[in-house]
């Protein structure tokens, strides 16, 4: 299968329940960091490259990134 990526997304602290309930087979939290002083929540996250793109749509290029 696809391999999976380790990934940090930075999302406003009202998307957090949003991206907790993605939490599944292809798209696992490894570790959450709150709030830094623009209200936004970091996901580390391990999953696959096509998710990446809908969370770089979903949240903007600057707030994905490969670690």
């Amino acid at each position: 299968g696809e391999r999976d990526l380790i990934i940090h997304v930075l999302v406003p602290c009202e998307n957090e329940e949003l991206v907790k309930a993605a939490d599944g087979k292809d798209f696992r939290i490894i570790n959450i960091f709150y709030k830094n002083k623009f209200d936004q929540v970091l996901f580390i996250i391990d999953t696959t490259e096509e998710e990446i793109v809908f969370l770089k749509l979903k949240y903007g290029n600057k707030n994905v990134w490969v670690r």
